[in-house]
């Protein structure tokens, strides 16, 4: 699943968050939360430390290069800041929904 945000601590607490199916959850389930989130954060600190890279999907890519065209077109004064925004904006939300 893609992060709905790019900021690592954000997404890493909305996870965290997600984890938990009730506001005061047992200290069995807190731990089993726990012993989860650290075996993740060891695999990821393991590829990491092996260089070892994420694919990246292609709907990512495409998205990325319309997003670099679109303020391509705002440099070169094809496009105003106002429908770029607008434009971004529809992007981001045909991403999410199509995911």
């Amino acid at each position: 699943m893609e992060p709905a945000t790019t900021n690592g601590a954000e997404a890493f607490h909305a996870d965290f968050n997600a984890q938990f199916n009730s506001s005061h959850p047992n200290i069995f389930a807190s731990i089993s939360i726990l012993q989860q989130v650290q075996a993740k954060t060891y695999l990821k600190l393991n590829s990491v430390k092996h260089m070892e890279s994420n694919y990246i999907r292609p709907k990512r890519i495409e998205l990325k290069e319309k997003r670099m065209m679109a303020w391509q077109e705002v440099l070169n004064g094809e496009r105003t800041v106002s429908p770029y925004l607008l434009y971004m904006g529809s992007l981001n939300a045909n991403f999410i929904i199509q995911g």
